[in-house]
């Protein structure tokens, strides 16, 4: 069963082992595919060639407005910053149902932007993602679609032709 945002509403994410403080909300993640068009020199249509699967960018906007919420937020922190210089950034492991929905369970961190504040005593602190993903082979081309519709001119023919068939075979006395 897929997440019902009406029944189970989620104000929280979970962020390399971490519950995200205040009410978290994911922005713009999607499920990206990558397209490559080759069309001919004075050609119409053209030939698709699919890529593979892109990486999602999206963000988490967090809203803090109380005590316990910015103490969390200290908490939190560490594993969002920049790596020190000579380190290697580390992709977080992330639950949310929003990105459960397009298949993201891990991504690294782009940015982390300071606290700004909304409202009076809420304070908005944005942190934008890439999805990481191990890389695999996706390149191919797509199949048309096996649906077409059906010209009417066609259907009348193929019925004549069926009629013409079944008249034939009586008059040979039911030998096709």
């Amino acid at each position: 069963m897929t997440w019902n945002p009406i029944e189970q509403p989620v104000d929280e994410c979970w962020l390399g082992g971490y519950a995200t403080p205040g009410i978290c909300e994911v922005v713009g993640a999607s499920s990206p595919r990558k397209w490559d068009e080759q069309a001919g020199y004075a050609m119409s249509g053209a030939i698709l060639i699919y890529r593979g699967t892109g990486l999602a960018h999206f963000s988490i906007n967090l809203k803090l407005y109380t005590l316990e919420h910015w103490n969390t937020w200290d908490l939190i922190k560490p594993i969002l910053m920049r790596p020190p210089v000579g380190k290697r950034a580390n992709a977080l492991d992330v639950i949310h149902p929003v990105l459960n929905e397009v298949g993201i369970s891990q991504l690294v961190i782009e940015d982390v932007g300071a606290p700004e504040q909304v409202e009076d005593g809420v304070w908005s602190i944005s942190i934008k993602c890439i999805e990481w993903r191990r890389y695999g082979l996706g390149v191919s081309k797509p199949d048309g679609s096996t649906a077409t519709p059906a010209d009417p001119r066609d259907v009348e023919i193929g019925e004549l032709t069926g009629e013409r068939n079944m008249m034939s075979i009586a008059a040979d006395g039911g030998n096709p």
